[in-house]
């Protein structure tokens, strides 16, 4: 893994666990930069190491309320985004386990973030941005997903 990345990696499963439905990551972010990414993916770590991309999803920080207008990022400032990670439907078998990666670049496939909260279009220059993902009881980054009864 990559330094740059957050690996979460629960235990591993003793019986099947069904996720059905979308998948959302709820975080609490602040960054030193103009703009940010967040990307989140979920991933079924299987027992040998295969590490199985589930969904995933990207959050601009600029575009936290909706994609109609940019909205100013102050550095220092803690925001609540949501990332909407697609739907999924997928059985992980006993043994594997969840994982979920956090970071703030997956480039090809998502567009750059350059942090300068320049024209996307137009932007040649980047910042480095320094991010803190928070997560305690005043700020409960989460992960959102319906798991079905097992039978």
């Amino acid at each position: 893994t990559r330094a740059d990345v957050l690996v979460y990696t629960g235990e591993a499963l003793t019986e099947p666990l069904d996720v059905v439905g979308p998948v959302r990551l709820v975080v609490h972010v602040e960054t030193s930069a103009a703009d940010t990414d967040v990307t989140a993916k979920l991933l079924d770590l299987h027992p040998g190491g295969f590490a199985q991309r589930l969904c995933d999803g990207l959050a601009r920080l600029r575009y936290r309320g909706g994609h109609e207008r940019a909205l100013e990022v102050e550095s220092g400032t803690v925001y609540e985004v949501e990332i909407a990670m697609w739907d999924t439907a997928h059985r992980f078998l006993p043994g594997h386990r969840i994982r979920l990666e956090v970071a703030s670049s997956a480039h090809p496939k998502f567009a750059v973030n350059l942090g300068s909260g320049a024209d996307e279009t137009t932007a040649t220059v980047g910042v480095v941005a320094r991010n803190v993902l928070h997560h305690n009881a005043a700020r409960p980054s989460r992960l959102v997903l319906a798991a079905l009864p097992h039978a």
